[in-house]
């Protein structure tokens, strides 16, 4: 495929994957670019007037007694919703405001979902003069509205899908509902309007500071021939036919025309001149709308002080990004990669900054805490380390352990805050295991049926989601489960291959008493004896929407997998693909095949629990590890390569190819998701050159070895043990 001339030179690894369709974006222009590539907050829908609110209660929100009212933030208590809580707060209180004016709630297990009960009505006595709504308010519009009728200001910040109802569209009017997929163009966004609310946060304290630095009301005007385009500091408002037209309108929104021709944004930024014009030209012609990220850029880059905003800031839109599971593609991706890895630190590099600088003491310590260097992060850490610790403090009912750690200012206090988290994630890990024993004693999968149903009244709360996507990574169907959880019990359902969740259990409402999420995740709660009559409609239910949606396009997340030698396992491959990140959804991380190899040298670690080996033509610094490798299995490998040497066992061998963060073991590591017998057709396929079992790499065979280094530590990464 033809690339850009812009880019870097291409990876060999491109060779390989650039024919997946997962991969397909790769080919786009931006994807290898450097720029700042996001996109300007003030294309969001109601961004105008929620910075007009937010500077509002900042400058002049004063009570009947001439007193200063406060500031409410709310958000939920998983991933996001504190990650954009903190960074909403901490913002804040960097502007100056009395810290005694800024308050902050979020919802802890056993609240009810969403803006409702005592949740709803502390926000309503609240002597607000503003209530910024996180994560929550697209189902619950009526109750925002209760809320700004109650006399307060509300800033509504989510991505869910909104629900308005019928009658209150002047209610709604008066209140800033910044929702993504409220965009007129959001088919047009390469991330179709789905970002975090964590994103829309970091957006508003853009938005507000571009108005701070009196960036607000600038207009570009640009002629390609073919039209003239219009843009707002990197939004864009318009093709016109000729340039009056332009101007006209431009005059008419009150902004402030700044004419140009394509040619022209080589005297706004030196970033511009190093591209040819025909490039320029055609960007704009082919997205106006994406276009507006290189505007946006340029305003960023001439703005010392945007910029280091942007990289602070990126350290908490990363980790809620990621923990949201996002299509990490396009603006999401880039937003990522300023708080991960080579990206951030070739800024901080520039700017002469320290990590400090960028990286607040509470995410530092937790990093410190899990042994990981804030340089050097991949999304992969976020998902198994960071993420799930901050995640045990909502799930177990104590919202504000991980909110005190990521609001500390001191290094000294937020160490022992991050210690204290991860006990209380260790805590949730034992309440995962015994939830896990109560599903291997009690679940029985039904094949016939197109959806799986859990509950007992023996599970425990707080970790529906994690078990409800294990069950279906375990079974391969969509999966309600459900728990007790005080007063009502609560559900998770989750899905894949284009099972749209919400569809799928909305017209069951009549069994329960709430309701809200996305297609592939939602949440319900519901009254207890309503559980057994909603299991049997929700069967029903099931095969009428499979019925339903059968006509429609099956949504397959397949990660794209490239065949390769063992030698091809070495460090420049772990260059190319640490370029390649991040990885998440939209844009997985590729799945490598080994095709008929000899495995080497077998040993167990912890107790057995896990595989590793050498396999021969590899690197003697690369060694195979399968976490929770099952007991058959690895059985099966011991007894293969201790059996005939004349005729060794070949192998196919399915996995990720990656660093190795693990103290006291070797650096290259291939991490397992498959193991099975190579058949006769893959060893015939196989060339002497490049057959799995030529000698070399390993210095031969050796006898395999049972936990030969039972002791070494490996750390936080354990959580992939199903933990």
């Amino acid at each position: 495929m033809k690339r850009s001339t812009s880019r870097i030179t291409p990876l060999q690894i491109l060779e390989d994957l650039e024919k997946h369709p997962a991969y397909s974006h790769i080919c786009n222009d931006d994807f290898f670019a450097k720029e700042l590539l996001i996109h300007s907050p003030l294309l969001l829908p109601d961004m105008e007037k929620a910075v007009e609110l937010l500077e509002k209660a900042i400058t002049h929100a004063t009570g009947p007694s001439g007193a200063e009212r406060e500031i409410w933030i709310a958000g939920d208590r998983d991933v996001d919703g504190v990650s954009s809580t903190v960074l909403l707060t901490d913002y804040l209180r960097s502007t100056g405001l009395d810290r005694s004016r800024i308050r902050f709630i979020n919802s802890s297990e056993g609240d009810d979902y969403g803006l409702t009960g005592s949740f709803l009505q502390r926000l309503c006595d609240a002597d607000a003069s503003l209530v910024i709504l996180l994560d929550m308010g697209s189902a619950h519009l009526e109750e925002a509205v209760q809320i700004m009728k109650a006399g307060k200001d509300v800033i509504i910040l989510d991505h869910h899908i909104p629900n308005i109802p019928e009658g209150i569209e002047e209610e709604l009017a008066r209140i800033a509902f910044v929702n993504p997929r409220l965009y007129a163009e959001a088919s047009q966004l390469e991330h179709q309007g789905k970002i975090a609310t964590v994103g829309l946060a970091f957006k508003l304290i853009l938005a507000r500071e571009m108005r701070q630095a009196g960036l607000w009301q600038q207009c570009l005007i640009l002629e390609a021939g073919e039209g003239v385009f219009a843009y707002r500091t990197g939004a864009y408002l318009g093709r016109y036919a000729d340039r009056e037209s332009a101007v006209r309108a431009v005059e008419v929104l009150g902004l402030k025309p700044i004419p140009s021709d394509i040619a022209g944004l080589s005297r706004m930024c030196s970033l511009f001149a190093a591209h040819p014009e025909s490039r320029w030209r055609r960007l704009l012609l082919s997205s106006p709308v994406g276009f507006g990220r290189y505007l946006f850029a340029c305003t960023l880059l001439r703005r010392r002080e945007l910029l280091i905003r942007t990289l602070r800031e990126c350290d908490l839109v990363s980790v809620g990004l990621v923990a949201d599971l996002v299509p990490l593609v396009g603006e999401n991706r880039r937003m990522v990669a300023l708080g991960l890895g080579p990206d951030r630190s070739a800024f901080i590099k520039e700017l002469k900054l320290s990590v400090s600088d960028v990286v607040r003491p509470g995410l530092l310590a937790l990093m410190h805490e899990s042994g990981l260097d804030p340089l050097d992060l991949n999304t992969r850490d976020l998902n198994f380390t960071i993420n799930p610790l901050i995640n045990a403090a909502g799930r177990l009912g104590q919202t504000e352990k991980a909110l005190d750690l990521l609001l500390c200012t001191d290094a000294a206090q937020a160490r022992l805050l991050a210690s204290d988290l991860r006990k209380l994630n260790n805590l949730r890990k034992e309440r995962t295991e015994r939830n896990h024993r109560i599903v291997a004693s009690h679940f029985t999968f039904d094949e016939s049926r197109p959806v799986v149903f859990f509950y007992h009244p023996e599970l425990e709360p707080g970790i529906s989601g994690v078990m409800a996507t294990r069950l279906l990574e375990a079974t391969g169907r969509p999966v309600v489960w459900v728990n007790p959880d005080g007063p009502h019990a609560r559900g998770s359902a989750r899905s894949r291959q284009g099972w749209n969740m919400l569809e799928l259990l909305l017209p069951l409402s009549e069994y329960l008493v709430q309701i809200g999420g996305h297609a592939e995740a939602c949440g319900f709660t519901i009254a207890y004896d309503r559980i057994e009559e909603f299991e049997q409609a929700l069967y029903r239910r099931a095969l009428a929407f499979e019925i339903e949606t059968r006509d429609r396009p099956l949504i397959v997340e397949e990660s794209p997998s490239v065949t390769l030698h063992p030698r091809r396992l070495n460090r420049a491959l772990l260059e190319e693909l640490s370029m390649l990140e991040p990885f998440g959804p939209g844009h997985p991380e590729p799945v490598i095949q080994l095709r008929a190899v000899r495995i080497v040298s077998p040993s167990t670690m912890k107790k057995g629990v896990h595989l590793r080996f050498g396999v021969s033509g590899a690197l003697a610094t690369l060694e195979f590890v399968y976490w929770n490798c099952p007991e058959a299995l690895r059985d099966e490998v011991f007894s293969a390569v201790d059996g005939d040497r004349e005729n060794p066992v070949l192998w196919n061998l399915t996995g990720s190819f990656e660093k190795n963060r693990i103290p006291r073991m070797k650096p290259l590591r291939f991490r397992l998701q498959a193991i099975e017998r190579a058949s006769d057709s893959t060893k015939a396929e196989a060339t002497d050159g490049e057959s799995g079992a030529e000698a070399g790499g390993q210095g031969g065979d050796r006898k395999a070895v049972r936990d030969v280094d039972a002791k070494v530590d490996v750390g936080a990464e354990l959580f992939l043990s199903g933990l």
